[in-house]
């Protein structure tokens, strides 16, 4: 194509019939600035034919004469300097309007001077500008918020890069690392030197890499050159800390509950006798899972006054408290029990944050040197038992509500086995204490038939004795022997006055007295009872004692305990008698009494004491220790006889070279006028 009404040298110009296939308008000016060439897409803009631009100024026909100016001063720039210059300028489109295009203008080479001119709507550009623009911010902010790491190095291991949030987790800024090494700064992670390594050997992979407690998950991948050769590598990590800790506390917790549904079936399986050994496995199972430093379960004793520690479990290293924690008292520390009364889980993460009134707590754990604990109440139907405590000595743990949930339901299993062995151990208690009623009421009777059979005998001989003693009915010498008689039978209608009072066929006469008069009256026989070996001392209880029995039974069972007393302490000792009152809010099993108000009185020696199976056997008829012609085996079986026939129950502690100590409870005689119970 050759252009026709223009610059004669110019007008040499072909230009190439390519530029029609452009959708942008570009034209060709002379330095004057008219136009040599025009494209298809300049005419379709303006409405003008090729033969009306060409040879025609510029802002004759494309531009209005207010834009001459600009024109020719992008012509002039892009001329001097033998580069690209930009403006932009107004165009007259078909429509007769005006519309903002920008404008590049660039030297067309050759003996004449020309720019090549393009041009593009400046609005669409803005447009695509503004979205260029936009996107770049989205971008830098995905990049400021997201916990990501965009990083580069080169084949030496010098960063290049290092931008993202994420670099926030490693205590880094954005471009803090630019220019140092990463064998400097990752040192002491064999695995991500590792990484990089492979990443420069070619390969594209993942890897998940731990940094100062947190957790990434890398892509790397080589940087190549033109011609393929690795010149570095590039990386993207994302912080997935937090995603890693809750997949562990998620799989953590599976394992627990996993554990605590195996303990729950082992104890379903097990029999009283094994529920210690099964309890204190347990603790161990579950502390190591929980990765404390030791585990243990403590029980509050029958008045609630103090708990001792019964079952422990310690991790390797840990010395062991048990024997440390026995009846320690619970009023000591009031804020411990608060919470467990109320059957809230206690958390102590942290020594520093328990409240000024658990002082007593903090002194009491920062002697055996414990960081921190989580305690669970124990309770079975709606009684508190005691706690089951989780300790860490080596170190401060967080705990959950979620861990304190599950260590309840440990709890749970622990107060439910632990209340069917006690319940089995009353069970067995209360067949005992049958078949020994039973024995010893076969016992009484036949007891009672004897003694009674026995003493019509014996008051034949007496009376025959009796007349022989007299003189009337055998010579002189003969009556010392009658007297003997005669005495051996008052001693044998003695006994025969025992075995009736054991076999409960003596009539009692029970009255309302007061205990402590009884006592007090009975002091002297007491001390000649005793001997002289023996210190007596009478501790009495304020006021009165009021019960209603028989007063000479009262005595019969002072008497009786007084010599068993005695016989435990030959070579001397000391015998206090006291009397007491004790209330009882709920049944006591192991005593076999209900809720109700008592007298007590109780015998305590010094003596030698008892084994726990002669403990076990001393109010059965007959029974005794003594040598043979030294005892009767049955002033205890009396007295046993006695308090069960005024409604009272006997309590026996012993121990071999620990005394003895016996205390009757007696219900008190609420109505002084009528003697009622």
């Amino acid at each position: 194509m050759v252009a026709s009404g223009g610059n004669a040298q110019l007008g040499c110009w072909d230009g190439p019939s390519l530029l029609d296939a452009i959708s942008v308008p570009v034209t060709v000016l002379d330095a004057q600035g008219r136009i040599a060439y025009a494209n298809r897409a300049a005419e379709e803009i303006s409405g003008a034919s090729r033969s009306r631009l060409l040879g025609a100024f510029m802002w004759d026909v494309l531009t209005p004469t207010a834009e001459a100016a600009a024109l020719r001063s992008l012509l002039e720039e892009a001329l001097a300097c033998g580069g690209p210059a930009g403006r932009e300028i107004h165009w007259r489109v078909a429509d007769g309007s005006l519309r903002l295009m920008s404008c590049v203008g660039v030297p067309l080479g050759g003996p004449t001077p020309a720019v090549v001119l393009t041009a593009c709507d400046a609005h669409e550009r803005r447009r695509i500008e503004q979205e260029l623009h936009t996107s770049r911010e989205r971008l830098q902010d995905v990049m400021s918020n997201a916990p990501v790491v965009l990083f580069a190095l080169d084949e030496r291991g010098t960063f290049l890069l290092s931008e993202g949030k994420g670099l926030e987790r490693l205590g880094l800024r954005p471009g803090q690392v630019v220019g140092r090494s990463i064998f400097d700064l990752y040192g002491n992670h064999p695995a991500i030197l590792e990484n990089f390594r492979r990443a420069l050997g070619g390969d594209t992979f993942k890897s998940t890499v731990g940094v100062d407690g947190s957790v990434f998950e890398v892509w790397y991948s080589p940087l190549r050159d033109a011609g393929g050769r690795v010149t570095g590598v590039i990386g993207v990590a994302v912080d997935v800390t937090d995603r890693v800790h809750v997949e562990r506390y998620l799989w953590r917790r599976l394992e627990l509950e996993k554990l605590l549904a195996r303990i729950s079936a082992d104890f379903l399986n097990r029999v009283p006798e094994q529920v210690d050994a099964a309890v204190t496995e347990a603790l161990r199972a579950v502390g190591e899972a929980m990765g404390v430093d030791r585990t243990y379960l403590f029980l509050l004793s029958e008045d609630g006054a103090t708990v001792r520690n019964t079952h422990e479990w310690c991790a390797a290293g840990i010395a062991p408290q048990r024997e440390r924690l026995q009846d320690v008292a619970v009023a000591k520390f009031r804020w411990w029990m608060d919470h467990l009364e109320r059957r809230e889980p206690i958390y102590v993460s942290r020594l520093a944050d328990l409240p000024p009134e658990a002082a007593a707590e903090r002194a009491a754990f920062e002697a055996r040197q414990i960081r921190s604990v989580l305690a669970v109440p124990l309770s079975w139907g709606g009684r508190l038992m005691g706690f089951v405590g989780f300790e860490s000595v080596r170190g401060e743990k967080s705990w959950s509500p979620d861990d304190a949930a599950l260590l309840e339901t440990l709890s749970s299993i622990f107060a439910g086995a632990l209340e069917r062995e006690a319940a089995e151990r009353r069970r067995k208690q209360l067949e005992e204490q049958l078949r020994q009623a039973q024995k010893m009421e076969a016992v009484g009777r036949l007891a009672g038939g004897v003694a009674h059979d026995f003493n019509n005998l014996l008051t034949i001989i007496s009376g025959y004795a009796h007349l022989l003693a007299a003189g009337d009915l055998a010579p002189e010498e003969l009556q010392p022997t009658a007297r003997e008689i005669l005495q051996a039978a008052g001693r044998a209608m003695e006994l025969t006055q025992q075995l009736l009072t054991f076999s409960r066929r003596q009539v009692a006469e029970p009255r309302l007295i007061d205990l402590n008069e009884v006592v007090a009256r009975m002091e002297s026989w007491l001390r000649r009872t005793a001997g002289d070996h023996v210190d007596l001392v009478l501790n009495l209880q304020p006021g009165r004692a009021p019960v209603v029995a028989d007063p000479a039974q009262i005595e019969q069972v002072l008497i009786n305990l007084a010599l068993n007393a005695r016989d435990a302490m030959p070579e001397g000792g000391r015998l206090v008698v006291e009397t007491g009152a004790a209330q009882l809010s709920r049944p006591e099993p192991a005593l076999g009494l209900g809720p109700g108000h008592y007298i007590t009185l109780s015998l305590c020696d010094s003596g030698c004491g008892m084994e726990a199976d002669v403990r076990s056997r001393i109010f059965e008829p007959f029974f005794t220790t003594k040598e043979p012609g030294k005892g009767t085996g049955l002033g205890l079986s009396i007295v046993y006889g006695i308090v069960k026939e005024h409604r009272g129950e006997i309590a026996v502690e012993s121990a071999p070279g620990r005394g003895t100590r016996i205390t009757i409870y007696f219900p008190r005689a609420l109505s002084a006028e009528t003697g009622r119970c």
